[in-house]
């Protein structure tokens, strides 16, 4: 259905309808921001790839292929903006990008729950954002778009510019390392 909603409102877009593509952008911008700031890990970086981003959908709207996702479209895109960032540093290749800074969990809700059981909760979030942050940028991207947004392995392949079986292969090392970080941390 959300797929159906993106072409109805690139539809009207083309069609002239300029809040179609404002709709568009508030739907995905935190999203993409998320991602992008996943690669780069700097506020100002993914601010300024993120608006690249939407600039380069706005332009390559007109192409867009509607069979595809728009939003692993989107997300493609926002990929190669970072890639082109760390080229234009070349201070690290894209495989190598600092893994600090990452947070999975930006609150825990729980109606009412105790004391302790809030304490627990957040020991639990800090060693699950620690084990995340420990990974490689790319399973920590693979993580993110599975499990954030939903995507399957075949549409992660696809923005990652990897083999289905590449994804598949760094999701299962990115949960065994997790798990296992997270059971030290429970010793």
């Amino acid at each position: 259905m959300t797929e159906t909603n993106d072409r109805q409102l690139i539809e009207q877009y083309l069609d002239g309808d300029e809040t179609s593509l404002n709709l568009l952008v508030g739907k995905y911008f935190r999203r993409v921001y998320s991602f992008v700031y996943l690669l780069v890990n700097d506020k100002k970086e993914a601010e300024d790839l993120t608006q690249e981003t939407f600039v380069k959908a706005w332009r390559g709207l007109k192409k867009f292929d509607s069979s595809k996702n728009f939003r692993a479209w989107l997300l493609t895109i926002a990929k190669n903006c970072a890639i082109d960032y760390w080229r234009r540093k070349k201070s690290l290749p894209f495989s190598q990008l600092e893994q600090d800074g990452i947070s999975v969990l930006e609150s825990l809700t729980d109606g009412a729950p105790l004391p302790s059981e809030q304490v627990e909760k957040i020991i639990s979030t800090v060693q699950l954002s620690r084990s995340l942050a420990d990974l490689p940028a790319k399973q920590r991207a693979i993580i993110s778009l599975y499990y954030e947004d939903g995507l399957n392995f075949r549409e992660i392949s696809e923005i990652m510019n990897e083999s289905i079986n590449t994804v598949k292969s760094r999701h299962r090392r990115a949960l065994f390392f997790m798990r296992r970080s997270m059971d030290k941390s429970n010793i």
